[in-house]
């Protein structure tokens, strides 16, 4: 069973309904029925992390949802793909999640909440992160959804991060993109596509403004 459909529906909605309940007992179920069929299934190193960011993302799109800052809920320092890197075996990536959702459930009144222009930086910088596959992702998209004004969006994310939106987006396709590559689950081909590129030469030339080396450089650097 591919990840997608393993996570897209049914699990999903259980775990977003439990941390809506606060059911801890609930999100340990379904976390043991999701590491039951990595185990059982022997799933790749590719598709656990895509299972394993989708649980992350979970927690995070219910903490911005709240309207409050994933830094002052999980730590200021928080960074999935960092923390994935610690924890390569499934024992220790299972308490590492378990954390993440018991941090989670521990929002309350007393937790700060955000400004409404700080909720919307947040929103969108999230949504970048879990959408950033999309070849079509750029401002104009992201404004429709939040239904607020393009050039009220660059602003308030400018200030924000310091960065363009655009910028952003490059940033995470790019973070994205090292990582895969790290971990030699697929071509360069399919790696740009599992970013949001279309064209694998463009890709190439885009990582290589960022990083100042080609994907396949790369790729022979981390080989040696």
């Amino acid at each position: 069973m591919g990840c997608q459909g393993f996570y897209s529906s049914t699990h999903y909605e259980k775990m977003m309904l439990a941390l809506r309940l606060q059911n801890d007992a609930e999100i340990k179920r379904q976390l043991d029925d999701v590491f039951q069929t990595i185990r059982e299934q022997k799933l790749t190193a590719e598709t656990i992390y895509v299972m394993v960011i989708g649980l992350v993302s979970l927690c995070l799109s219910y903490i911005v949802a709240r309207g409050y800052e994933v830094g002052t809920v999980l730590g200021a320092d928080f960074s999935p793909d960092l923390e994935m890197k610690r924890h390569e075996n499934l024992d220790g990536m299972y308490v590492w999640l378990e954390e993440i959702f018991r941090k989670t459930l521990k929002i309350n009144d007393e937790t700060k909440k955000l400004s409404r222009s700080q909720q919307i930086y947040e929103e969108t910088k999230l949504h970048i992160e879990q959408n950033y596959q999309n070849p079509n992702l750029n401002v104009e998209e992201i404004t429709k959804l939040a239904f607020i004004h393009g050039s009220y969006l660059r602003k308030i994310f400018n200030r924000e991060a310091n960065m363009s939106i655009s910028d952003y987006i490059t940033y995470v396709r790019m973070q994205r993109a090292k990582e895969l590559i790290r971990m030699k689950c697929a071509n360069i081909s399919t790696i740009s596509e599992m970013v949001g590129y279309n064209d694998p030469g463009y890709f190439s030339k885009c990582f290589k403004k960022f990083y100042g080396h080609t994907p396949s450089e790369y790729v022979n650097y981390i080989g040696n």
